[in-house]
């Protein structure tokens, strides 16, 4: 008994970090149905960015590389791989993610991502 607790003791201490706590704040006052992240571009298609993102606030979604569908509404000309962004994101009915606006915290300001809300 004592050797299986310590086994879950391991395991739960390994999953502590790949979720997103409640300390994750990157926007005062998100709405609900709302999330924000930062992260880096890996990659750019025709509805779609590739980011590696850390914790996202408003879900329990820790730090990964996944792929976004963006709105029409975002412009994404200006983005490269590499590219450093903070997001909002829409959180749908179905509980996907789409980005609603996003900007580059190197020269939009650390903060920027508070004044797109």
């Amino acid at each position: 008994m004592k050797k299986l607790l310590r086994h879950l003791a391991v395991i739960a201490s390994f999953g502590v970090g790949t979720i997103a706590s409640a300390d994750t704040m990157l926007v005062e006052n998100l709405p609900k149905k709302m999330a924000a992240a930062t992260g880096v571009v890996k990659g750019i298609g025709e509805k779609q960015l590739i980011i590696d993102h850390g914790p996202i606030q408003g879900s329990t979604m820790g730090a990964m590389t996944m792929g976004f569908n963006f709105l029409k509404s975002v412009d994404v000309s200006e983005l490269a791989e590499g590219d450093e962004i903070a997001f909002l994101m829409k959180i749908g009915r179905d509980g996907s993610f789409r980005i609603s606006a996003l900007c580059k915290p190197s020269s939009d300001g650390d903060d920027c991502l508070q004044g797109l809300l």
